[in-house]
């Protein structure tokens, strides 16, 4: 379900591949998350609900 529509080309390091679904709003909570506490050096990239999701 789900595993034959994804390129593993677009994956980056530290990307996971989750085959559960994930709704808009739980997608933009966890965005909100990460930037809120600026756990990385450099801010991440602001990514689109539709281009990250398969569905």
């Amino acid at each position: 379900m789900g595993r034959d529509k994804i390129d593993v080309r677009k994956v980056a390091a530290g990307e996971r591949i989750v085959f559960l679904p994930c709704t808009l709003q739980t997608f933009k909570r966890a965005q909100n998350w990460i930037h809120s506490r600026s756990i990385f050096d450099e801010d991440p990239a602001q990514v689109d609900y539709a281009a990250s999701v398969a569905i």
